[in-house]
């Protein structure tokens, strides 16, 4: 009986207002020390088409420190491929950076997407990126933590199947565009 209370209580996400679908907050991972996080995850849906081979594609991502201490995320690389890069004020599409030290207070968060101009973007997709795939990623952080997300493509509509779970096919891994 306190079950079917509960359930009752919960919410859908709220409508896309752009859609008209469920929003879309991406996957949120924790590295195995829970020292740092990874949240709303996801690459921006590409459309039907998808993003082709050789596409530079960008990321958002809210990154979190849970320590007392400043932490810096130092790295983002596709499994089996090249890092991602930083765009920021200090770097242009043309001259990204792919090592980086980006700081993040402590018990803080730092929002990353192409819409604040502070985002990180695979140069070059090995292979074209459909809708409903992964990318497999892994972050590095200063204080020796990583974590590994399958970042979706596009939107799903339960975000929580992505993370560490295969929602869709992992895809960006191996041969393909010439880069």
């Amino acid at each position: 009986m306190v079950l079917l209370g509960l359930a009752a209580c919960s919410a859908s996400p709220a409508p896309d207002p752009v859609t008209g679908g469920p929003a879309f907050t991406g996957v949120s991972v924790t590295s195995m020390d829970h020292s740092v996080a990874v949240r709303d995850l996801f690459i921006a849906d590409p459309g039907p088409a998808g993003y082709p081979a050789g596409a530079s594609v960008a990321l958002t991502v809210q990154v979190w420190n849970n320590t007392n201490t400043p932490v810096s995320l130092t790295g983002a690389t596709i499994t089996g491929g090249q890092p991602a890069s930083l765009i920021d004020a200090a770097s242009t599409a043309t001259a990204p950076a792919k090592t980086f030290d980006l700081p993040i207070g402590a018990s803080a968060s730092i929002g990353l997407n192409q819409q604040a101009g502070h985002f990180l973007q695979v140069q070059c997709a090995a292979r074209a990126l459909v809708p409903g795939t992964n990318l497999p990623m892994t972050f590095t952080f200063s204080n020796g933590a990583s974590i590994a997300a399958d970042v979706p493509i596009g939107r799903f509509p339960d975000a929580s199947a992505g993370a560490g779970a295969s929602a869709g096919a992992s895809a960006g891994v191996g041969a393909g565009a010439a880069c």
